[in-house]
């Protein structure tokens, strides 16, 4: 499966999934106080080591990623990914979408309610939900050269050390 195919599918199922209804103050996809109004979860995989997964219910939608570095085995990858999403859940206060603790098995996960929806809007919140996804490769990539110049830079001061 091509990178379009699986971005367009989980584009498609997200705008599908935040058709939101208001429906008492508490998202039914977290507290599930009544079964019936849970949808079928969708996942959206292009491998075992990425995927999304979509919760659904009346008011609210749960969004997990699993990005392809969680599962490198002690590589720089899988340290800076860690990092860069631990640092954005610390900040659920700031972009209230994320949550503060994955859900199991996943990288990062984002809680969806009617007011957000109502707030922003649907195709800004997929927007951003796009973006996000798009940018994560980019922003772990640019932490991973960044981290990379520092250490030649380092090396190249400790050599001086021996001239």
């Amino acid at each position: 499966m091509n990178t379009n195919s699986y971005e367009e599918k989980i584009q498609a199922a997200l705008d599908e999934a935040l058709n939101l209804k208001r429906y008492k103050e508490k998202p039914q996809v977290e507290i599930v106080s009544s079964p019936s109004y849970i949808k079928e979860p969708i996942l959206v995989s292009k491998s075992e080591n990425e995927k999304c997964l979509i919760e659904r219910s009346i008011n609210s939608v749960r969004i997990s990623y699993l990005f392809p570095f969680e599962t490198k085995q002690e590589s720089i990858d899988k340290l800076v990914g860690n990092m860069l999403t631990k640092f954005l859940m610390r900040r659920a206060d700031a972009i209230p979408i994320f949550r503060r603790v994955a859900i199991e098995g996943y990288s990062i996960s984002f809680l969806i309610t009617f007011d957000h929806l109502e707030k922003h809007g649907k195709e800004k919140i997929l927007k951003f939900l796009g973006d996000f996804r798009k940018d994560i490769e980019k922003d772990i990539n640019s932490f991973k050269l960044d981290l990379n110049s520092q250490a030649r830079a380092i090396a190249a001061d400790c050599m001086k050390l021996f001239e």
